[in-house]
């Protein structure tokens, strides 16, 4: 049974991105945190972690804002796995990977299995985050950071691992 579902995933994936589907495979089935290219080969210091289900004119102007203001392309990040939601499956991966791919300004898109935001401090260091206000706002509740000391945590760590957090505000 694991062969077939190899096989359809590696089908899925040489329509969707030929150069990587052997990388990608290994983010479904054994877990791997793994970085697609989209129009650079380096990742970025800027790390726009969300669903973007779908990506929007909003997500798309940060995105502009920081590539002019900073001269940089944006990685964003995708966890397979939610707090909120379903895990997502190979379809879903493969269209947002695919709309992403249009948008300019994109360095490369993280697909990972790190729903919590104390998980994405580890691994992005010398990092920042870009964020909206709710997503901040729900990075401290009690759904996301489970006591007092998880949150003290989350932010020792973006201390330690010299990491930042930038905030646009949702347009209403």
């Amino acid at each position: 049974a694991s062969g077939n579902l190899l096989s359809f995933l590696s089908d899925e994936l040489d329509r969707a991105f030929k150069p990587r589907n052997d990388e990608v495979s290994l983010a479904f089935v054994e877990g791997k945190d793994i970085r697609i290219p989209i129009s650079t080969a380096f990742p970025s210091d800027f790390i726009f972690p969300g669903s973007f289900n779908p990506i929007h004119d909003a997500h798309i102007a940060i995105i502009d804002y920081l590539a002019e203001r900073y001269n940089v392309c944006v990685d964003l990040e995708i966890s397979i796995d939610n707090v909120d939601k379903p895990s997502l499956d190979i379809g879903q991966i493969v269209s947002r990977v695919n709309k992403i791919s249009k948008v300019k300004n994109v360095g490369g898109v993280w697909l990972t299995k790190r729903p919590k935001f104390i998980q994405k401090t580890a691994m992005f260091k010398d990092s920042t985050f870009v964020m909206g206000s709710d997503t901040l706002e729900r990075m401290f509740s009690d759904k996301y950071a489970e006591s007092l000391t998880e949150i003290n945590d989350i932010l020792t760590n973006l201390k330690t691992n010299n990491s930042n957090i930038v905030m646009f505000d949702r347009v209403r």
